[in-house]
């Protein structure tokens, strides 16, 4: 006569049995994001983390509360993780921040050059460590650390922001081919900096605060928003639109494996103080993350859900 299941093998029968069930009816998607600060959620409000290495050196510029994060925070009531797990449900998300705070598109921190901060280099730190993945949705972010760093003509700058993204696009266009479906892109614009001043600048609460902060030890915009900056509102803000123009643009190239779209709704959102940050003037507030998740979500990148 046969011995009857002990509870522990049923359990485990059970177990298995609602694992398999899991496999079968569900997959994981994968969010990448690539960028800078602002992806990361820098001084998103007080409090936010520095972290170390195992020699108690910094990992970052900035405080960080990525969880924040207008594209893969998992505490942002608006980001697009919250929103992609509601809309492929059954299947799980995974995000990958790669985003690396302070730098450019072409990977310079503080003057430093790194080819691991560029854009194409955080892509491939991504499949570098995740050789077995790939990334179905992919956020990208940058351009205003490019106006604020570096001291070449703007439109120079502003063609070299688009030259970068495409050339982080392209990577990631090469390393779907064993895809099944093509994997989606959005482009955020470069920020209004322009506006950022002149609406801070003369606050009537926080305008001597924002400036102050501006022109600390180690400024955020050295370039543009300390006292003494070369660069005029105009020229600056002529360099922006041209750049996202540019960006713009690249939604219309043919890839092979991958759909671009441009977040044209966050270009025209018209942002306001209650966006940006208390804690340095410049950065997005918590408020101003969901402004951003919400906008580029408006610009239908993930409309055709895979």
């Amino acid at each position: 006569m046969a011995r009857p299941f002990s509870e522990l093998t049923y359990r485990l029968v059970l177990f298995t049995s609602l694992a398999t069930s899991l496999t079968l009816t569900s997959g994981c998607k994968n969010l990448l994001s690539l960028g800078d600060s602002i992806t990361r959620a820098a001084n998103v409000r007080e409090n936010c983390q520095l972290s170390l290495d195992l020699n108690g050196r910094l990992l970052q510029l900035l405080p960080e509360c990525a969880d924040q994060s207008w594209s893969t925070g998992y505490s942002l009531p608006k980001s697009q993780y919250k929103r992609l797990t509601v809309a492929l449900k059954p299947d799980l998300v995974s995000t990958f921040n790669q985003a690396v705070t302070g730098a450019t598109s072409d990977g310079v921190i503080l003057g430093t050059a790194k080819a691991e901060n560029s854009l194409v280099g955080q892509y491939k730190q991504f499949a570098s460590a995740n050789p077995t993945l790939t990334a179905d949705y992919v956020s990208i972010a940058t351009g205003a650390n490019d106006f604020c760093q570096k001291s070449a003509p703007l439109p120079d700058i502003a063609a070299g922001i688009a030259k970068n993204v495409s050339t982080a696009i392209k990577a990631i266009d090469a390393a779907g081919s064993s895809r099944s479906t093509p994997t989606r892109i959005v482009i955020a614009p470069v920020p209004d900096l322009v506006r950022l001043k002149q609406m801070m600048s003369a606050h009537p609460t926080r305008g001597k605060d924002c400036v102050a902060k501006w022109n600390g030890l180690i400024p955020f915009c050295p370039r543009y928003l300390t006292k003494n900056s070369p660069i005029k509102d105009a020229d600056l803000k002529k360099a922006i639109i041209s750049a996202n123009s540019q960006l713009a643009q690249i939604e219309d190239v043919e890839f092979r494996n991958v759909i671009v779209t441009y977040a044209k709704a966050l270009e025209d959102y018209q942002i306001s103080p209650s966006d940006i940050s208390d804690v340095d003037c410049f950065h997005p507030s918590i408020a101003g993350q969901n402004n951003i998740a919400d906008r580029v979500w408006a610009s239908g990148w993930t409309d055709r859900v895979e």
